[in-house]
């Protein structure tokens, strides 16, 4: 499925200057479809990110070019759980629509040119906890020489190159956070989105304008998908090659240098001494007393303290007393 686009058109000299006065705002447009009651807003900005659900408008370089960026998918939909197509032109011809309903403005299909194009795929299991096994068991996987970067405790996993970035994450916690509140003041069933967001694993690959002119020259909107899609599968497929033993399948380990090496392979390097801290506590003078210690001000318990005990239950490690055996 296609997400997020980023490209530049050129438009009449009427409509370039109603971009330009656009201002990053809360102000919302609504226009109906299939789905319920779209609502869409703009801002002159950069996008915060791939979550972000604006339509991004700025002025190019070029005269008369106005730069877009957005959520194809969310645009639709309203949200990129699942669904979506990798038909560019059907998709682009609806933003068109929007955008002529909402702002007034005409874009020229056969004069854009696209610098990004995301593409993604979706993966279901059982629930939340076995896509963050999945993700972390992610931890050591090289892409030539680009290491695998786990962030939001195992929430995600990313790769990033000059050319592309490859990107797994949970699709659950990213609903969560940054589409449920949106979506409840839509008139759209949010509640049996979210249902179906837990366990889904959303795997993301953002082609740069560098690997798009080398793919397609210069790219417009009549690209071959099917090549990208290749590119997206020999990814998928590698990972699935190299990644270490599911956590799912761990067996229960309890003496030091095994609890240890556990550790260092499914957990990121720079929270290795963390977690290893946590588990002499724990081990030594009980789950309360470190729950007492990461507790804030007001007196209420950390989320610090969650996110490491559910990771060392995640990774199967016996935390009695009599378990630490250093040899």
């Amino acid at each position: 499925m296609i997400d997020t686009i980023d490209f530049i058109t050129e438009l009449s000299n009427e409509d370039y200057y109603k971009c330009i006065k656009i201002e990053d705002s809360t102000t919302t447009y609504r226009v109906k479809n299939k789905t319920g009651e779209q609502i869409f807003s703009f801002t002159n900005a950069y996008l915060k990110g791939s979550y972000d659900s604006k339509i991004s408008i700025r002025p190019s370089n070029e005269l008369n070019n106005i730069r877009f960026s957005l959520s194809l998918h969310k645009l639709i939909l309203g949200h990129n759980v699942y669904g979506g197509s990798m038909d560019l032109v059907s998709q682009l011809l609806y933003l068109k629509k929007v955008l002529k309903e909402t702002i007034d403005i005409d874009i020229k299909l056969e004069k854009i040119k696209i610098k990004r194009l995301d593409i993604a795929r979706i993966y279901k299991l059982s629930n939340y906890k076995q896509v963050q096994q999945f993700i972390r068991s992610l931890q050591n996987v090289k892409m030539r020489t680009t290491e695998a970067n786990i962030y939001k405790n195992g929430q995600t996993a990313m790769w990033n190159t000059g050319l592309w970035t490859f990107r797994v994450y949970d699709k659950y916690s990213e609903f969560e956070k940054h589409d449920k509140k949106r979506l409840q003041k839509q008139n759209i069933d949010y509640k049996m989105i979210n249902h179906i967001a837990d366990g889904i694993i959303r795997i993301e690959y953002q082609a740069r304008y560098k690997l798009l002119k080398r793919l397609y020259g210069e790219p417009d909107v009549n690209i071959d998908m099917s090549l990208l899609y290749d590119e997206l599968n020999k990814k998928i497929e590698y990972i699935n090659k190299m990644k270490g033993d599911n956590v799912k399948y761990l067996k229960k380990v309890y003496k030091f240098n095994d609890v240890k090496n556990r550790i260092e392979n499914h957990v990121k390097k720079t929270s290795v001494g963390i977690i290893l801290n946590a588990y002499f506590i724990i081990t030594e003078f009980g789950e309360d007393t470190y729950r007492d210690m990461k507790r804030t001000k007001d007196g209420s318990v950390s989320s610090t303290f969650y996110r490491h005990m559910n990771i060392l239950k995640d990774l199967n490690i016996s935390l009695t007393k009599n378990n630490i055996e250093i040899k």
